[in-house]
């Protein structure tokens, strides 16, 4: 069922089907494409597949495109609410031991924060800005995905 849908979005990925609208902007599965040939590249320095990957954003197209980027790339995607405290966020970080953490904007004092907490854990940071300033690779590859493999690991408000 997996593989199903991973292969029906790579179909799509070269189609002017709409993928993402909010606030009257419209992108399509081809800006989709765009974004993950991208952010392929700037993976390519990671230390192994299936690194652990950290998303810190509010809703929006990039998240979505990072998100479904990691995992078509077998990765692990780990998803952490804008909202959540500072302490949270580096209890998160603790335990995930993230080989890249991705961030919506370094703009404000909390994500200066974060930014100088992963510096000293020595994980690599990126933001989306530079996953879209980014080359593209060359082509697409479809990567096999099996029962085992891990594609997210989500952490709870406890509630």
């Amino acid at each position: 069922m997996v593989n199903k849908f991973y292969n029906k979005l790579f179909k799509n990925l070269n189609s002017d089907k709409l993928f993402y609208t909010y606030d009257e902007k419209n992108l399509y599965y081809k800006d989709l494409k765009e974004f993950f040939l991208r952010f392929c590249n700037l993976i390519n320095f990671l230390p192994s597949k299936n690194n652990r990957i950290c998303i810190l954003s509010e809703k929006c197209f990039e998240l979505y495109a990072t998100s479904l980027s990691i995992i078509l790339t077998n990765n692990t995607w780990v998803p952490i609410a804008e909202s959540s405290p500072e302490k949270r966020i580096y209890e998160i970080i603790d335990i995930v031991k993230p080989d890249l953490f991705v961030i919506q904007e370094l703009n404000t004092l909390k994500t200066l924060k974060i930014k100088n907490y992963l510096k000293k854990k020595r994980i690599n940071l990126i933001t989306f800005s530079e996953i879209k300033n980014s080359r593209k690779v060359p082509s697409l590859k479809i990567n096999k995905f099996e029962e085992k493999d891990i594609s997210m690991i989500f952490f709870t408000s406890g509630s």
